[in-house]
């Protein structure tokens, strides 16, 4: 009788606990649809305010800006090692600044547009001892959508440079980054337009490169030019380079691909029509090794384990350029941060760092 009793209390003590925790469960169920429903709907409402608007898109492009912020207000910087798996190099130097200046090209490949860059001159480049000093030249062509300030605000490039001229692992350069899209929203995949109305390729290359050299003191052969890009300026940056190894004799890429892509190019532009003889002719990985000489250029390619259908691309020319025993350099990273997919500004502030060392000494071989 006892034990009756006993099992009957037991049965009714747990009866409520359940139902509890089933109403629990169906109100944190109800509070999850509600925030489904109402994140939308706030979002919304502060995309309908200009400001904030303006203030969202500029933080959802340059990822990071907030929660990571770069200050460089010290007089000193402790520098790590640039290559993957190295010992941290124990190291504290003075850092001197280099100059970020802005100008403008009058491009006669684009019908007269007129296009910003920025440039990057070095520490010391206007000190009166090297007046008559010359240096090697670093173009950097941003992604898609994206402008040249890219390199700036999510880079933190000139950072880069700076401390890394201090620490003697890169020589003192001078960094050009142009605008390659025209507008943060239009994406010309830095090709001449299949029907000839917009020369982006020539514009870079007939433009930028002549005005650059005339106005700023670079090294002016393809043995002290190099030129990289991050994702779609990636891409840019090998056909770019690949068509024209008189000009350039290193190229990288970060989170780039290989083959031209209609579906890679943002939004509604579309450079390369329906002709694939276009697109084949401005794909890599289908000419690469008819390139005159690319066998004496550096090719680097840098890329994350978690970059989705990026890392398979970089796996797939690193075999490519292996089989044809083309010389180059494939650095994939394995992701150390909480982000699921490392096309980010996070991965590229890192590959960066990698990447300069190995262009600086690229720089006269």
């Amino acid at each position: 009788m006892n034990a009756l009793t006993h099992e009957r209390t037991a049965g009714h003590a747990v009866g409520p606990t359940r139902a509890r925790r089933k109403g629990e469960l169906r109100r944190w169920l109800v509070r999850i649809g509600i925030g489904f429903l109402t994140l939308p709907a706030l979002l919304g409402l502060l995309f309908a305010i200009p400001p904030t608007r303006a203030f969202l898109i500029d933080q959802i492009i340059y990822q990071g800006d907030i929660f990571f912020p770069v200050q460089q207000k010290a007089a000193v910087v402790r520098l790590v090692s640039p290559y993957p798996g190295a010992a941290p190099i124990a190291l504290t130097v003075p850092v001197r600044h280099g100059t970020v200046v802005r100008g403008i090209v009058a491009s006669p490949a684009l019908h007269g547009a007129r296009r910003s860059y920025l440039v990057y001159l070095p520490p010391g480049y206007t000190d009166p001892a090297n007046r008559g000093r010359r240096y090697p030249v670093l173009y950097l062509l941003h992604g898609s959508p994206g402008t040249p300030d890219d390199w700036l605000r999510g880079v933190h490039a000139e950072y880069a440079a700076n401390e890394q001229i201090a620490a003697g692992l890169l020589p003192p350069l001078i960094m050009v980054m142009p605008d390659v899209n025209g507008d943060r929203w239009r994406d010309t995949q830095c090709v001449n337009k299949w029907d000839g109305t917009d020369n982006e390729m020539d514009y870079l290359v007939r433009d930028v490169v002549p005005t650059i050299d005339a106005r700023y003191r670079t090294i002016t052969n393809p043995a002290h030019r190099a030129i990289g890009g991050l994702s779609s300026g990636g891409y840019c940056a090998f056909n770019v380079g690949l068509r024209h190894p008189a000009l350039f004799g290193t190229l990288f890429s970060m989170s780039g691909y290989f083959h031209a892509l209609r579906g890679e190019v943002f939004g509604s532009n579309n450079p390369y029509g329906h002709n694939p003889r276009f697109l084949a002719a401005n794909s890599p990985d289908r000419y690469v090794g008819l390139v005159p000489g690319v066998r004496h250029m550096h090719l680097l390619i840098y890329d994350s384990t978690a970059d989705g259908s990026y890392a398979g691309f970089a796996r797939a020319f690193d075999r490519q350029l292996s089989h044809l025993g083309i010389p180059h350099r494939l650095v994939m990273r394995h992701p150390t941060d909480f982000l699921i997919w490392d096309h980010t500004w996070l991965y590229w502030r890192g590959a960066f760092r990698q990447a300069l060392p190995a262009v600086g000494a690229s720089f006269g071989r």
